[in-house]
């Protein structure tokens, strides 16, 4: 939640709800280096590693029941 209010400064959280609440657009300003760390590299090859990047086949429905479409 700190990272959350952080990139969202000097926006409230309470402003935040009410801006979203009324569905108006949202402009993130601020100094470039902003979003720096969000996302590291070791967290990308975590991510590659750990098994959830493997591809999934196609799939049809046919007759109520799920097939790959290979």
């Amino acid at each position: 939640m700190q990272l959350f209010e952080a990139i969202f400064q000097p926006l409230s959280l309470a402003d935040f709800r009410q801006h979203f609440d009324q569905g108006k657009c949202l402009v993130v300003e601020g100094e470039p280096t902003k979003f720096d760390g969000l996302v590291s590299p070791d967290d990308i090859e975590r991510r590659l590693n750990d098994g959830c990047n493997a591809n999934q086949f196609v799939q049809v429905i046919k007759d109520g029941a799920r097939a790959p479409k290979v």
